[in-house]
């Protein structure tokens, strides 16, 4: 799915500007890769706390926290399937001007 979406990209960069499904799907695009790294950044909050006291985390609050986290993962997939459904729908095409993340 991320492959899909880096390949239209630089498609989608170009048309936004006088679409406004692409400016939104980009728009939505940009709110998953937040709310991403925010997930991110929690998981790794919560080894780190796991780590400190292992001993001491009782087995129900790991659960639940497994749980949640889970939760939030189907979540974040649900939406990049979305996403990456809407490009056919946009129209947009695979190219080589592909935008770099970093």
């Amino acid at each position: 799915m991320l492959v899909k979406i880096n390949e239209v990209l630089g498609d989608a960069v170009r048309k936004q500007a006088k679409e406004e499904s692409v400016k939104k799907w980009l728009g939505k695009l940009r709110d998953l890769a937040c709310d991403v790294d925010f997930l991110l950044d929690e998981f790794q909050t919560e080894a780190f706390q796991r780590m400190l006291l292992q001993d001491g985390v009782d087995d129900a609050v790991d659960k639940s926290a497994d749980s949640t986290a889970m939760s939030k993962v189907k979540e974040v997939n649900a939406r990049l399937q979305d996403i990456t459904l809407q490009i056919d729908q946009l129209g947009l095409k695979e190219n080589s001007d592909v935008v770099s993340g970093r």
